[in-house]
């Protein structure tokens, strides 16, 4: 089978630990390039994983190399113009989410690769969490009946001492913060959960001020309240101020019916789920005493992974194969802009 060329923009610690990896290990990928902003950390990724060639624009690696994809992982604000000119050029994209920083931005992405034989993927790489699976599949099976309410959290607490780099920064990550840091993944969740887009009603957000640094900030903890496609009510929360302890992050998902409950935690001690009804069921994956990223994404190395599944789309040509693509970035992005619009409009009325 033909192997497909990739080149990656951005060379971070999440491109170490989430994308070149992954891309070292699956059979039809081949690493050409590489590239950064200033060269340096382009020069020892490519030494790390034996990248033949490292780049400071990704305009001339585009142009020059002769790629037939590329892993977009960079601050938000770069997204849609590295987007774009990978759709202008042809070439297959995977990008970190979120998309863009707003729905201008994304409905022109989304234009244009409509109608194009691109195949494009947002890394929302919690769809693959195994208790997500099973729990998607006991949703299908009407597991525990009728949706009534629903409780979505995702948290961390790498933003007490001092915002989260880049992530936090106004004029680099957008208005976002912690919503698209953490939010834009439970935002898909839902989306994914229950085939449809949430409806948000309420919102309300958070910046602590921990110094006099002039950047702008973005939000620290947001809170909204949404209506699921079928009109229940589902509670969401995320932050990246909320003390963890030895956890590292925290997903919990609630799901209420009429016919029972399905509870999910995922930390990284493990996940677990239960199911309550008239049988009763907890199903763990990978709890240890020790906590560590393998436990709390444990598919990070599999085919599983969205990098690895992207690959497979375009090596196998195979339209079965399913994950989230840029028209569900976009209507993340949607959700989220709206959500941002209540927190502001709620602000005004309180002051």
């Amino acid at each position: 089978m033909k192997q497909i060329k990739i080149g990656v923009i951005g060379a971070s610690w999440f491109a170490d630990l989430w994308y070149l990896p992954v891309l070292s290990l699956h059979p039809n990928a081949e690493l050409s390039a590489i590239c950064s902003e200033k060269g340096n950390n382009a020069r020892l990724m490519a030494g790390k994983y034996g990248i033949p060639r490292s780049y400071t624009s990704y305009e001339e690696m585009i142009v020059t190399e002769n790629l037939d994809g590329v892993c977009i992982i960079t601050p938000n604000r770069t997204h849609a113009d590295m987007v774009l000119t990978a759709a202008k050029n042809g070439l297959h994209i995977i990008c970190e989410k979120p998309l863009t920083l707003n729905t201008e931005e994304s409905a022109k992405i989304v234009d244009a690769v409509k109608n194009s034989s691109i195949i494009h993927a947002v890394n929302f790489t919690y769809r693959e969490n195994p208790a997500i699976k099973k729990m998607k599949n006991e949703l299908l099976k009407n597991r525990i009946g009728n949706i009534l309410e629903a409780d979505f959290e995702y948290t961390g607490d790498y933003g007490i001492q001092s915002s989260p780099g880049w992530r936090g920064d106004v004029q680099l990550g957008g208005e976002g913060g912690v919503l698209a840091d953490l939010g834009s993944h439970l935002i898909d969740l839902a989306h994914y959960l229950f085939d449809g887009s949430i409806r948000p009603l309420s919102a309300s957000t958070q910046i602590l001020k921990r110094d006099n640094n002039e950047k702008e900030k973005a939000p620290d903890s947001v809170f909204f309240a949404a209506k699921l496609p079928n009109d229940a009510i589902a509670n969401f929360q995320t932050s990246w101020v909320r003390y963890q302890g030895d956890r590292g992050q925290t997903i919990k998902i609630n799901l209420y019916g009429d016919k029972g409950k399905i509870k999910l935690l995922s930390t990284e001690f493990g996940i677990q789920l239960s199911i309550q009804d008239e049988r009763n069921e907890t199903y763990k994956w990978k709890e240890t005493e020790e906590s560590g990223e393998e436990n709390f994404r444990p598919w990070r190395l599999t085919p599983g992974n969205e990098i690895w599944k992207w690959i497979d789309r375009i090596s196998s040509q195979n339209s079965a194969i399913q994950q989230p693509d840029f028209y569900d970035g976009h209507q993340v992005q949607n959700v989220m802009e709206q959500i941002l619009q209540l927190s502001s409009k709620q602000n005004k009325e309180l002051f």
